[in-house]
């Protein structure tokens, strides 16, 4: 054998067969000892020449030529096992300590040291100061120089400033949030004291131009207005003017009243709009008398929507209940003021322009007592239907618990909702 104990080796780790091909190998490469076989490159074309697995690549560096890599700090394998029972004394490794039984791998250290005094405190930066500048003095004298007058402290804590809305009051439009007007005992009418609007409370109504909502204006006694404004009743079911034949006459003088077609139709219809809510109003005044005749409708004043496709005409329809199939059945008398309403939209084409509406309706009087909870809301696409009303089983209203014992009438109060395209 060209290398000692290389025939041992290869007989401990079970490789006999590979005995010619490392005779050859020596002979070939030239080896001097164990050691030199196990450095790194040189046993790769070794293991290479004999074919080695490699497992038995692992049982070879067990020995010698293993113990040669550990001392020159090279890789040692997939790892070692080396303990004091199974190092032989023959060939012991360079530079390692074997401390008790386990695997150990050799690598490559690099030694630090800690010397605690690297990182240098910040110094501030100086820039250099900016030239001297020659001020030119002014022969004017100076004006003498005046105390001031000695300026309280100002409290920079923060506050909380909250706005008055004059608009509405949230009691008008609270049945958005689920809570609904709760219905009160009637008091006895001598009990209670005859007031003009003026004197009552100015929260529930608003100041808006006489162009946006043309009708017959009744100025109030003692009550100051913006130029070109009149009030309109925020609350669902208020009318305006109320008691008119309580009220003195407008100075025709000063306001322009018209008798004509428009006028009687602002009088039974009224819109409001609540900024806070988004909820655009329209209120209808209804004659109680037409509960007790044979109409078959009642048919409210058109008026205007505006969406985004533009302005599109509505009317409301109201009718009563049928109680027979007979003729005749389908009346107000018959049906004992009980009915429907609807909503149509009268554009006359079938493009774009008819409009999704989310709608709500009430029904009721000035009286907490007088108004029906309101119900909806509903949502219709008009491009499909031109007519719209509440689903079945919430739409029969009894419009006769409804009336104003005093002035006759009942509101039909509807409401657009945002959301409305």
């Amino acid at each position: 054998m060209a290398v000692a104990g290389l025939e041992d080796e290869l007989r401990k780790a079970g490789l006999e067969r590979c005995l010619a091909a490392a005779v050859e190998w020596c002979e070939r490469m030239g080896p001097k000892d164990m050691e030199e076989i196990g450095e790194e490159e040189i046993f790769d074309d070794f293991a290479e020449a004999l074919q080695l697995r490699p497992l038995e690549r692992r049982r070879l560096l067990k020995g010698p030529m293993g113990a040669s890599r550990a001392a020159g700090g090279g890789y040692a394998g997939e790892g070692i096992n080396v303990s004091t029972a199974a190092a032989e004394p023959s060939a012991p490794s360079k530079n390692v300590q074997v401390v008790g039984k386990g695997t150990w791998v050799v690598r490559n250290t690099f030694l630090d040291f800690d010397d605690g005094a690297r990182a240098s405190d910040l110094q501030r930066a100086s820039t250099v100061p900016a030239p001297p500048k020659e001020v030119e003095e002014d022969d004017e004298p100076c004006e003498p120089f005046e105390e001031a007058d000695f300026l309280p402290t100002i409290d920079s804590s923060l506050y909380k400033t909250m706005t008055f809305d004059s608009f509405e009051e949230d009691r008008n439009w609270d049945w958005l949030q689920g809570r609904h007007l709760e219905a009160v005992e009637e008091q006895h009418e001598e009990l209670q004291e005859q007031e003009y609007p003026a004197e009552q409370e100015a929260v529930g109504m608003m100041m808006i131009p006489i162009e946006a909502m043309p009708g017959y204006v009744v100025p109030v006694q003692d009550m100051c207005y913006p130029a070109g404004c009149f009030a309109v009743p925020m609350d669902r079911f208020g009318r305006f003017p109320g008691a008119m034949e309580q009220l003195p006459m407008p100075d025709i003088s000063s306001i322009g009243v018209t008798t004509t077609a428009d006028n009687k139709r602002a009088q039974v219809l009224q819109r409001a709009f609540s900024v806070a809510s988004n909820v655009y109003r329209i209120r209808w005044t209804v004659d109680a008398r037409k509960l007790k005749s044979t109409d078959k409708e009642a048919v409210s004043p058109q008026f205007d929507l505006t969406f985004s496709g533009g302005v599109v005409p509505f009317k409301m329809i109201m009718r009563p209940r049928a109680v027979a199939q007979e003729r005749g059945g389908a009346s107000f008398k018959r049906s004992r003021g009980r009915g429907n309403i609807q909503l149509r939209c009268m554009a006359e084409s079938d493009d774009g322009t008819k409009p999704v509406v989310t709608f709500r309706l009430g029904v009721g009087s000035d009286k907490a007592a007088k108004q029906l909870k309101p119900r909806g809301p509903v949502r219709h696409d008009f491009s499909e239907k031109n007519i719209c009303g509440l689903p079945a089983g919430q739409d029969d209203w009894d419009f006769g618990k409804a009336v104003d014992d005093k002035t006759q009438t009942f509101v039909v109060c509807l409401e657009i909702l945002s959301g409305s395209e």
